[in-house]
Order: structure tokens, then C-alpha cells, then sequence
């Protein structure tokens, strides 16, 4: 009776869970058909699987289910998570068996122990390979800025996010040599999942075999950081790679736009190209 009227009810509480998880780095939550470890105190991704149970998982599905009808069925195929913070669309793409592998790329000491954890609790191992860098349009090493609230804020530009910023020196490599080290040919990948604050032509002028082979691409477009001349540029090279379709995933969801024909009004968003 003790349990069930007043330490249940109280341990439900997000207050007391608040204060609980605090002294934590990081916490791992199940669910029906995964478990996910994240950061209690993250004002953003960690509040909000803690919260809803998840971080985006419906746009996934929607993207899976766009390349299905589209006759790009990723299934048996390789996932690329280009900024893949603690592994959440990894951790989907794998245990719903829609992919076969994933190569995940994450250069953010904290998330990498988040992704790390992710892949183990869910006996994901065998299946994932961690690239523990940034990618970019060259290889190098970068000031990557943490951001102290949200931990899908960190980012090489300024603007992207509103957390107090951290600097931290990184390593960068190229999407096309990352491949060749892992041995993978761009017409194994399903889908490119990619979302890395700003940095998004970067990383694409880093990936021409990608891009040569139309590999389905999901990215944040943030065309408020690069600007409309920039936003330009990452469509044109785009479309001079071949893709010839824009699906918006956000905003207008499921719309589908002639590159040369993306709407402003639906800029920044989330888009597939195909």
C-alpha cells in the first residue's frame, strides 16, 4: 500500500525524477522495442525523449516509408548518420531492421558515450561502426562549439543554437575517405541521415562519391545560416549530382519540390532528396 499510494506516484513525478538523475551522466529509458540512454539534465533531446519517449521517430518512419514508394527500399542496405549525437535514428533504423548496418559519424565526447551506450544496450554491436570525427570538405581538425544546453546544438558556426558555448579542437574527414576506410561502396548506403548544424555543404562537398551514386539523402536544411546564396549552392550541386527531388519532412510534410522550384517559405527545414 506504501508503494503502490506514495513512492510510485511520487518517483513518477518529472520533478523528484529531476533531482534523481541529476548526479547522472546519463540514464537509459526502454521502450517497446529499444532502450535509449541519454543526458537527464539536456535541455532539449534528453528533455524530450524523457518527456515523449522518443526524439523524431515518426519522421523517420515517414522517410522509410517515401523511399519504399519511391522504389529505394533501404532494407539490407547500409545507414549513414552524419552528426548521429546519441545514436536515436541509428538505434531506429537498426532495431526496426529497415537497415542492415549503420556508420555513424560523432565527434562530441559526451554524445559518443551516449551513442556508445545506445548501440550496447540494444545489442547493436555487430552492426554499427563509430567514426569517432566530424566530417568535412577536407580533412583537418576544427573547433567544434559545444553548446550547454542542447547537446544537437554543437556546431562549427555560430547562430544555431542559444546554450553557452564550449570550444573543443576535433578531427575531420571527409565522407568519401571515411568510406574507403571502411572498405563501403556508395551503392551499399539506403540513406544519408544527416544533421550537423550548419555545416551541411561542408560536409556534402566532402562526399562527391555519395552524391555521384544519388544516394537518398535526409538533411537539415539551414538556409538562415547559410544564406540564400548559399542555399543555392547546396541545391545546385545537388542537382548537378543528378537528384531531381526535394520531399519536405517538416514544414509541409510529404511535399514534393522540383529543386530548382523549393519554396522559401518551407526554408529552414528538413528535406529527402532523391
Amino acid at each position: 500500500m506504501r508503494d503502490r499510494f506514495i513512492f510510485r506516484p511520487l518517483a513518477a513525478k518529472r520533478q523528484v525524477q529531476q533531482y534523481i538523475h541529476a548526479d547522472f551522466e546519463l540514464v537509459v529509458k526502454a521502450f517497446n522495442d529499444h532502450r535509449i540512454a541519454f543526458d537527464p539534465l539536456d535541455k532539449v533531446i534528453g528533455h524530450h525523449i524523457g518527456k515523449f519517449g522518443d526524439w523524431f521517430r515518426d519522421d523517420f518512419r515517414a522517410v522509410v516509408d517515401l523511399l519504399e514508394r519511391a522504389g529505394r527500399s533501404p532494407r539490407g542496405k547500409l545507414f549513414l548518420d552524419v552528426g548521429a549525437n546519441i545514436g536515436t535514428q541509428t538505434v531506429y533504423a537498426l532495431v526496426g531492421d529497415n537497415f542492415a548496418r549503420a556508420v555513424c559519424f560523432e565527434p562530441a565526447p559526451k554524445n559518443l558515450l551516449a551513442l556508445k551506450t545506445n548501440i550496447t544496450v540494444n545489442g547493436l554491436e555487430h552492426r554499427a561502426t563509430i567514426v569517432p570525427k566530424a566530417v568535412g570538405a577536407a580533412p583537418g581538425n576544427m573547433i567544434l562549439m559545444l553548446d550547454s544546453d542542447n547537446s544537437g546544438g554543437h556546431s562549427f558556426r555560430l547562430g544555431t543554437s542559444t546554450g553557452r558555448k564550449i570550444d573543443l579542437p576535433v578531427d575531420v574527414i571527409t565522407i568519401d575517405a571515411a568510406l574507403a576506410e571502411c572498405e563501403i561502396q556508395p551503392d551499399e548506403i539506403g540513406l544519408v541521415w544527416m544533421d550537423v548544424e550548419g555545416y551541411e555543404p561542408e560536409a556534402l562537398a566532402g562526399a562527391e562519391h555519395v552524391l555521384a551514386a544519388r544516394v537518398p539523402i535526409c538533411v537539415e536544411v539551414n538556409a538562415h545560416v547559410y544564406g540564400e546564396a548559399g542555399t543555392s549552392a547546396l541545391l545546385d550541386r545537388l542537382a548537378g549530382a543528378g537528384y531531381t527531388q526535394a520531399v519536405s519532412i517538416g514544414k509541409a510534410a510529404g511535399r514534393t519540390f522540383e529543386l530548382s522550384a523549393v519554396e522559401a517559405k518551407y526554408l529552414p527545414g528538413d528535406f529527402l532528396f532523391l
